[in-house]
């Protein structure tokens, strides 16, 4: 469970710089290949599906563990929404929702790419930095009951 919440807390940035963090990383050529297609994918959905250009989508890879973090996707009349309290759980809600459509062409990217499964999702809804953060599990077993291996 540390080692989970080290993972949480680096992707937030709350654990330190990103890039420290990279730095761990084994770099190769399968793994960029995979980390600008997930960035390209998850830019795509945003642009398709939610109507907006996010200003930043960062993807950050460790072992089987990838963090995609997206910045700065809402509307004026969102972050509008933002500022009435009761308003908070009805964009928490609709984004939550959006968002389940992402992991489907994630999981192609990944198994196209790596030949490896997604076998565990997390997402983070932050309106305050207003931010999301897509925490994935990769694997040999799909447990999302999708066309994984």
């Amino acid at each position: 469970m540390p080692l989970q919440r080290a993972r949480l807390e680096a992707a937030l940035g709350r654990g330190g710089p990103w890039d420290a963090w990279e730095r761990h990383l084994p770099m190769n050529e399968t793994s960029d290949t995979l980390k600008q297609q997930l960035k390209e994918t998850t830019y795509a959905f945003y642009e398709s599906h939610l109507r907006c250009s996010p200003h930043d989508v960062e993807v950050l890879r460790e072992q089987d563990f990838v963090v995609i973090r997206v910045r700065g996707f809402l509307t004026r009349a969102e972050s509008e929404l933002l500022k009435q309290p009761q308003e908070v759980k009805l964009l928490t809600d609709y984004y939550s929702g959006m968002l389940e459509g992402l992991y489907a062409p994630l999981e192609e990217v990944i198994r196209n790419t790596e030949h490896l499964a997604l076998v565990d999702k997390q997402v983070i809804l932050e309106f305050e930095p207003e931010q999301c953060v897509f925490l994935l599990t990769l694997g040999t077993k799909a447990i999302l009951g999708g066309k994984g291996a």
